[in-house]
């Protein structure tokens, strides 16, 4: 009987330890995608005349990685009379996705060259609700026309779903077109526990020691970028066209000089590679970044480099208090180098959330990493 009650006692424990942690089931599998292509031409007739125009959109690259061109002529004399070439580039959402969750991946929209016209809006949604939720940049904003590079967010949490294989889908429109569509199903007896997403990159490894944590990271355009007209000394004008290619860890720069005739009188090109820099540092852990430069021809081409600044200042501005890296020999600007840069010392933060950022200077063009300091 001793036995007997001992048994029934422990097995109501173990039935009201399981009652108080249930299995939290049921989440939004990822099960397809698709891309919708805006490649069309449209002939228009020009107001107040019976000349043609002619709008050409079309696309180059593949999925999470593509350029779209948006331009007009004049049928017949084929003259360029508008248009804008934009690169727009996006990683994966969430493979699942369970209520509470919100949706996230990193997007990035630059114009490459423009004639009059600007890249048309674009936005990610997920169908939920009335109105669908929209994902938001590190500037709070839903619907993107300008240039920017950051993690965008969705507004709200996703909610459960209520029968099995219901759809939802998430929207990824680009502008003249095209959208990646990304359908998700519900499955309700999925289990969180079961499931674990890839977030390294998310997650400071020293969380819990003062110091500067990496937040987010920014692309910078520059001032000039596109086509700048001048003038020569006998009243001819020129083009300099300003372009930068390529995203975080991998950029290249030109300058190219174009007389009336549509002739490159000179050009000048730089390509860097480099590694990110640490996800976190205290004041006494200098950071250091591997780096490598190579200069095509330096024409137009102002010298690279890395800073560690205020996080208001942009690429190429810098205060008194500026910390530049500098290499093995001490130089702080170069052309050409593979190696590794390093600080040359560290400072506090004055309180918790102060912000800071390291950035790098490629031609006006820059990338910006933010950082937080954070004490405990």
């Amino acid at each position: 009987m001793k036995n007997f009650l001992l048994l029934f006692v422990f097995s109501l424990v173990v039935t009201i330890a399981f009652a108080q942690n249930p299995v939290t089931k049921g989440g939004w599998k990822l099960t397809d995608y698709s891309f919708v292509d805006g490649t069309k031409t449209v002939d228009r007739v020009l107001a107040g005349t019976s000349d043609y125009m002619e709008d050409v959109t079309k696309f180059e690259g593949s999925k999470g990685d593509i350029v779209i061109y948006y331009n007009r002529y004049d049928k017949s004399s084929r003259k360029h009379l508008a248009g804008v070439n934009y690169s727009v580039k996006w990683t994966e959402p969430q493979s699942v996705l369970f209520p509470g969750d919100n949706i996230k991946m990193t997007y990035s929209l630059k114009t490459i060259t423009n004639l009059t016209w600007k890249p048309e809006q674009q936005s990610a949604k997920f169908n939920q609700g009335i109105y669908g939720i929209n994902l938001k940049n590190s500037n709070g904003e839903e619907f993107f026309s300008k240039d920017f590079s950051s993690e965008i967010i969705s507004a709200k949490p996703v909610e459960k779903g209520y029968k099995l294989n219901e759809e939802k889908t998430l929207t990824v429109s680009m502008g003249g077109g095209f959208k990646a569509v990304y359908t998700y199903k519900w499955d309700p007896e999925l289990v969180k526990t079961d499931v674990k997403e890839e977030q390294k990159d998310n997650i400071p490894v020293t969380e819990g020691k003062t110091g500067w944590y990496f937040t987010r990271w920014e692309y910078i355009v520059s001032s000039a970028d596109g086509s700048k007209t001048g003038h020569f000394a006998n009243g001819d004008t020129y083009s300099d066209v300003s372009v930068g290619i390529g995203d975080k860890n991998n950029f290249t720069t030109t300058l190219t000089r174009i007389d009336k005739n549509g002739k490159t009188i000179a050009s000048g090109k730089a390509v860097t590679t480099w590694t990110d820099p640490p996800k976190y540092f205290s004041d006494t852990e200098l950071p250091s970044i591997t780096v490598k430069r190579t200069v095509e021809s330096s024409w137009g081409i102002s010298q690279f480099s890395i800073s560690f600044d205020m996080a208001e200042i942009n690429p190429g501005g810098g205060t008194a208090g500026k910390i530049n890296f500098a290499t093995p020999d001490a130089k702080t600007h170069l052309q050409e180098f593979d190696g590794t840069m390093k600080a040359p010392k560290i400072i506090k933060g004055n309180k918790h959330g102060d912000q800071r950022a390291i950035i790098f200077h490629f031609n006006g063009y820059g990338f910006k990493y933010y950082y937080e300091w954070r004490v405990y």
